[in-house]
């Protein structure tokens, strides 16, 4: 037998593939412990009693299958434990969204389903509410005012099903973007890159930007311009965002003139640990503020790229993940020929220096250090049920 009811691990992976579809196996370590998920795939995988926390049961249910190969091999949910969705209240959501329990094996398809799966696996472990039946609805008709205290994850697929008088989300069909992260005033377009820099033109990611800033401003409360953060593997892709976007100044080919402000995930228990930040109002401020001395602060009047000005150098902080702003910082330091220093993480060090050579000095900090001054909660999503 086995019990359905919040807090468990079943009920945490349902909830996840009720809205992602199919999970890839090699990603579930984003969700928790690899062993113990692992235990559970293969008991899920077979036939049970399951009972739910009102008394409800199914007998001889399969909840999962496995089905593909190598690194296509991925989760999804058994025609026989679908009935669970009408416990959670998100079946004719899960039936609209994935063709009656019909999925594509075509290869883009499954590549587009895991870069969605993992960059949800990742928010919900950084305690972003996600799941469609417990977040307002988005429309594009009015403008409504919501104030949201908290973040709140929107897959791309509810954003480009939405219907205006023009063409707006018509032209997002193969837009890239994952989803929008909605926390507090602030909103992010969410990109998944995973191991690879495959994409050779961002152009029609400004359509992404302009409906995501179209429909954040509709049902939100929210500042008006549109940033972005990108996930992947490791910070060898952060740094192939930034070399190819520093010697091609090709503008359609470079997101970082999509985004202006650019935020990178590394997909890793690091990278989730970033992530927490973007839940907590006016981070980035608040790391400066408790890190250095306000007279040293920059506040941006001269509209030069850097943060603060001490001992004859500029300073640049990369410790909300913003690398977008680093092409901007090295033109700066270039033009004016001064000395520049960069604040990071000790994981982020390889990736500075790669981009910005010997000649600039590191500062390094302790993500554990940060987290004390942004008093972070580190339970996920589902660790609060």
């Amino acid at each position: 037998m086995i019990k359905f009811e919040p807090g468990s691990h079943q009920y945490s992976l349902i909830s996840m593939l009720s809205v992602v579809g199919e999970i890839p196996t090699a990603s579930l370590n984003l969700m928790g412990n690899t062993r113990t998920l692992s235990d559970l795939v293969r008991r899920l995988n077979k036939r049970h009693k399951v009972v739910g926390e009102d008394g409800q049961s199914i007998d001889n249910c399969r909840i999962i299958k496995v089905i593909g190969k190598g690194d296509k091999r991925r989760l999804r949910l058994h025609r026989t434990g679908l009935d669970l969705l009408s416990w959670l209240g998100i079946k004719e959501y899960y039936m609209s969204a994935f063709q009656n329990n019909k999925f594509s094996g075509a290869q883009g398809h499954i590549e587009r389903n895991f870069r969605n799966a993992e960059a949800t696996l990742m928010l919900a472990k950084a305690g972003v509410e996600f799941r469609p039946q417990y977040l307002p609805e988005l429309q594009c008709e009015v403008r409504l005012n919501q104030v949201l205290e908290g973040a709140a994850f929107y897959p791309a697929r509810l954003i480009k099903t939405l219907q205006s008088s023009d063409d707006t989300y018509k032209k997002l069909a193969y837009t890239r973007f994952v989803g929008m992260l909605i926390a507090y005033d602030d909103f992010y377009a969410i990109y998944n890159f995973r191991n690879e820099w495959k994409v050779s033109a961002f152009n029609g990611e400004d359509k992404a930007k302009q409906a995501i800033q179209l429909t954040a401003g509709l049902n939100y409360k929210i500042k008006p311009n549109a940033s972005a953060i990108v996930i992947g593997d490791d910070f060898d892709v952060a740094r192939e965002i930034l070399l190819r976007s520093h010697l091609d100044r090709r503008k359609k080919i470079r997101i970082t003139s999509v985004y202006n402000h650019l935020y990178y995930i590394p997909k890793t228990e690091f990278g989730i640990r970033m992530l927490r930040f973007f839940c907590i109002p006016d981070f980035t401020k608040k790391i400066k503020e408790a890190l250095y001395e306000k007279k040293h602060l920059y506040e941006k009047e001269d509209g030069f790229e850097y943060d603060i000005f001490k001992d004859g150098k500029f300073y640049l902080s990369i410790l909300d993940g913003n690398i977008g702003r680093m092409e901007r910082y090295w033109n700066f330091l270039h033009e004016h020929k001064c000395a520049g220093k960069v604040i990071c993480y000790p994981e982020q060090e390889q990736m500075v220096r790669s981009y910005f050579g010997k000649k600039i000095e590191i500062h390094k900090v302790d993500i554990s250090k940060i987290e004390e001054i942004l008093d972070v909660d580190r339970r996920g999503l589902f660790d609060e049920e």
